[in-house]
């Protein structure tokens, strides 16, 4: 199997993934950005004031999931929320423990 050819990134690229690290989702940046998701990973990982990508959840977020995620795919609620499908599990994970506490 031939290994695909990987791009360079451009200048307008990086500007971009600098402008956005936490304002858009991974997902919302691979598709503006036309890369693959490890690729922008790997990048904002590499830059010098990269912290990780992290986007703090609002109340209203939160809501959401409580109200919905039994009735939901964890996969229409990433897209809904604009969040991947990890960080929703691991939100409903903390929700839950919260409530039983």
């Amino acid at each position: 199997m031939k290994k695909k050819e990987s791009r360079r990134w451009t200048d307008k690229e990086l500007e971009f993934l600098q402008e956005n690290n936490n304002k858009m989702s991974i997902d919302e940046m691979t598709k503006a950005l036309n890369r693959t998701r490890d690729s922008v990973l790997s990048r904002l990982r590499r830059h010098p004031d990269a912290v990780y990508i992290y986007r703090e959840w609002s109340k209203d977020e939160e809501e959401y999931l409580i109200k919905n995620y039994d009735y939901s795919k964890i996969k229409e609620l990433a897209k809904k929320l604009g969040r991947t499908e990890h960080s929703i599990w691991l939100r409903i994970l903390k929700l839950k423990r919260k409530k039983s506490e």
